[in-house]
């Protein structure tokens, strides 16, 4: 068997994708809270910060929600979402739910930190 050679993918070679639905369908379908317009603004907050984090980070982000996400199911709605990002020109792609409000840059950075060094 030949040498496996192990290449670090440069940040900008990374994109996150936060797949998820839009915040009014979020807190429809999630109800962290009780009143429905606090539930959304709550599930708009999370969908913020996750592009903030991800700013932090320097990688690309992308959002695909329920209007822009194509295909039957939930796999084939993935797939396809993750394949845009990747035709974009990235080599990676950390995939997000928007259920995610405990997310830390921590958190992040140590998953970003895993793609870079299994490439």
């Amino acid at each position: 068997m030949g040498n496996v050679i192990y290449q670090m993918l440069d940040r900008d070679s990374i994109a996150i994708l936060l797949f998820s639905f839009s915040p009014e369908r979020s807190a429809r379908e999630k109800t962290w809270l009780r009143n429905r317009v606090k539930n959304i603004e709550l599930h708009q907050r999370v969908h913020k910060r996750v592009k903030c984090l991800a700013r932090r980070a320097g990688v690309d982000f992308f959002h695909i929600d329920e209007g822009q996400q194509l295909g039957r199911d939930f796999q084939d709605r993935l797939w396809n979402a993750v394949e845009h990002v990747f035709n974009q020109g990235y080599r990676a792609v950390l995939t997000l739910g928007g259920d995610t409000p405990t997310l830390t840059d921590i958190i992040l950075q140590r998953s970003l930190n895993q793609l870079q060094c299994e490439h």
